[in-house]
């Protein structure tokens, strides 16, 4: 996935995460993969697009360790 995302200008830019937001960086780099981490490419930063993917990837991984059953 990561080869993949790479080619298509998609890769998230993982240390500035790490820097500025250690636990959506924790949920990245521990998974679950998701699509929205496609959208954390240099491009969005700082957009509408990457907080509204920021803000799915949380709650899905929050949710996800309540044990909730999607």
């Amino acid at each position: 996935m990561e080869y993949l995302a790479e080619e298509i200008g998609s890769l998230p830019d993982m240390k500035k995460i790490q820097e500025e937001d250690e636990e959506l960086y924790e949920y990245i780099r521990k998974g679950p993969f998701l699509v929205n981490h496609f959208q954390l490419n240099k491009e969005n930063y700082g957009t509408e697009i990457w907080r509204k993917n920021v803000e799915f990837i949380k709650k899905f991984n929050r949710d996800l360790k309540r044990g909730y059953k999607f």
